[in-house]
Parts: structure tokens; sequence; C-alpha cells
């Protein structure tokens, strides 16, 4: 197991709020981000105080909302206590989400200086009524303009992120969508079938009926679609939503911190509505930002924000451990890794499950052996599927 974490930090800002959207996400609120800020450095100072030793940390993410409207220097603040509290890896991951329409004027450089290396742009689509429909602040002008100034500024390493499954796309709709992006050469992509969350603006179109939702076999069709596609142009699929580029130099552009999830290892949440895995916990910030930096200024624990903490028991961290290492396409679940981390084999707690869903072809031992389990290529269609089985009570 590796003893490194990862830190997330939660930026809840936007201009504004996407129709799909159901994360902690504010508009209108700028005038809170300083402020938000100095509660950020303090809520990690709380942090680490409860620490013995100044922990690893590998890799970094700042997620929102849109991270990409805050000022470089407002980072620059932060970032020094970061370094203060934490030992960061020298090759540390430091992504920022970005959208176009928030970062094609800036100066790019100022974030690279700072030591961000990587950007996850939310570019969702190349269709302007489908840009519409999502509520995008952007057009394909801007996030061409967009990563021209990413590239620009130095930036080795770009995820784009698209939405497939939306209501009214055509398979050729998303198969142009998909080959513009390839054609801009990022090094990872990010594809999202469209979730329509209760109590979003889309969803409640959808009550209406002034969109109707497109089908699961058509979703379907679209996924297919881009594992046909991608290997093609050497991309690999090495979870779920996710595929990459491996360079001729060896450079890996997997995304580390979202590895560190599905690998069910433990990181630091910081900021509003921000989920984290720690010391066996689970726990979830408040998702208020006045809130918020009200019970961080008057704490004095690492919990002043928090309106979850949850012990996690041992089974559910085996539970947890099927569920997401099994996102992994190649990686799966080690049986070596998993009677390390816990002590047991796996198929002395799950062999039920197991034999089940390698008898529905949902699941299988990689290479035919018995070291690793992995989807097969009808359980990565079908993965909740998989998923469900490793659902229980305590």
């Amino acid at each position: 197991m590796d003893s490194r974490k990862s830190i997330y930090f939660h930026i809840p800002f936007c201009i504004k709020r996407c129709t799909y959207c159901d994360f902690t996400t504010y508009s209108g609120l700028e005038k809170w981000i300083p402020t938000y800020f100095h509660a950020l450095g303090k809520e990690v100072d709380l942090a680490v105080g409860d620490e013995l030793g100044k922990p690893k940390i590998h890799t970094i993410f700042f997620g929102g909302g849109t991270p990409s409207i805050v000022p470089a220097g407002i980072y620059d603040q932060l970032l020094k206590v970061v370094r203060d509290k934490f030992d960061l890896d020298d090759d540390l991951e430091m992504s920022l989400e970005a959208n176009p329409g928030t970062i094609q004027d800036k100066n790019l450089s100022d974030y690279r200086h700072l030591g961000f290396n990587r950007i996850s742009l939310g570019v969702q689509s190349f269709h302007p009524k489908e840009l519409q429909l999502l509520g995008r602040i952007h057009n394909n002008r801007e996030t061409i303009a967009a990563i021209q100034g990413i590239r620009a500024s130095g930036f080795q390493n770009l995820n784009l992120d698209l939405i497939y499954g939306l209501p009214g796309q055509s398979l050729t709709d998303w198969k142009e969508t998909l080959h513009k992006a390839i054609d801009l050469e990022p090094e990872h992509l990010s594809l999202y079938c469209l979730t329509i969350e209760e109590g979003t603006p889309l969803a409640e179109s959808v009550k209406t009926g002034e969109i109707i939702p497109l089908g699961e076999d058509s979703s379907a069709d679209m996924f297919e679609l881009a594992m046909e596609e991608l290997p093609k142009v050497d991309f690999r699929h090495y979870e779920l939503s996710n595929w990459s580029k491996m360079k001729s130099d060896g450079v890996d552009y997997r995304c580390q911190h979202n590895l560190q999830y599905w690998r069910n290892e433990e990181y630091y949440g910081f900021g509003a509505g921000a989920h984290g895995y720690n010391h066996g916990m689970r726990v979830a910030n408040i998702g208020n930002i006045p809130q918020f930096i009200t019970s961080i200024k008057n704490g004095s624990t690492a919990g002043a924000a928090r309106n979850v903490s949850k012990e996690i028991s041992p089974l559910e961290r085996m539970q947890d451990e099927m569920m997401l290492r099994l996102r992994l396409i190649d990686e799966g679940v080690s049986s070596a890794g998993f009677r390390s981390k816990f002590g047991i084999d796996m198929t002395e707690i799950f062999g039920e499950q197991i034999a089940e869903l390698i008898g529905k072809d949902l699941l299988q031992w990689k290479n035919g052996g018995g070291s690793t389990l992995v989807l097969t290529n009808r359980g990565i269609l079908l993965g909740n599927q998989v998923f469900l089985e490793f659902v229980g009570d305590d």
C-alpha cells in the first residue's frame, strides 16, 4: 500500500451554473474568493496539526466549480501554506480544472510557475446546440484559444472532458465531437455519460416534457464507439470513463490523482462540500460558502467544517476496494494486493459474488490465471451490475 496521500481542494465558484450540475457550486459569489482561500489555508493548518510529522503528498487537484476563474496570485498564498505543511513529491502532479471562456485571455504561465502541471478542460461538446443545452458559457473558438494558451504556457499534460448521451444527440454528432477532440491532441480524455440529477434545471426540463432524455441503448452505442475509435489513435482505455496516451518517452498520462481514488487510497478533502478519506474515516464538509468560512475561522480542529464523519468498517473497506479497483480496466483487483491490505484473500470474502459474475461473463481472471480480477468486455458495458454485487450490510 502506498503511504503517499493526495489532496483535493474544492473551488465552488462559477460564472454561471450549468443546467446539469448538482455539485457544490455557486455563481455570483466571487466576492468571497479571497476570504474563502484564507479559510482553506487555515483548514490545511488544522488538518496537519492533527498529524504526526509532515504527510507525504504526490497529487493535488483543484476541482470545482471553476478553479480557473481564481487569479494565480490567490493560489500562490495557499500553496505556500501547503508546501510548508506537507512533504510534496518532486514529481508532484498538480491539476487545475478549467473551463473555456475563463482562461483564454489569461497569462497561464503564472499558473505554471506556481507548480501546476496538468490542466483538465471542461469542453463537453463541440456542437453549439449541445453547449446551449448544457448551459455552457463558451464556444468552439474559445475552446481552441484556451488550448493554444495552455500549450503556449508550457503545459504538456492536458485532459479534455466530454459528455455523451445528451438529449437529441446522434451517434454522428458524438463521433464528430470525439474526433474534434482527438484532433486537438490532448494527452488524456474523460468521457462521461450524462446523468440527469434531481433538482437541476435539466431535470426540471425533463419533468415538464420540454426535453426528452436519450435512451440507454443510444448512450451505450456512443460508449462503444469511443472504445472502437480511441485505440486507433493510441489512447489506452485504463478506467471506465478515462483514456490516456502513452508517449514514446514512457511518460504516464493517466490521472494519478484519480488513480488514488480508484485504488481506494487515502486523500484530504479541503473546502466547502469537499469529501475526504483519511485514517479510515470518510468525511464531508458543509457546502455553504459563508458557513464553511465561519466554521473554519472559529474552529480549532480539522473537523471544524465537517457535516459528515463516518468510520469505515473492515467489510466496507473491502467492498470499496472491489467496486473502485474494478473500474481500472487492466489493473483490476490483485489477489496479492488485496491480501496485503486486508490480511485475507478476496475469494474468502467475495467468492460467491465473484463466481456468479464470472459465470455471467462480467468478470474474469486476467490472462486466465487467478492473480488479478478484471472486468470482461461485457462487464465494461455493464459495470454498475458488477459493482452492485459488492454492496451490502456490514
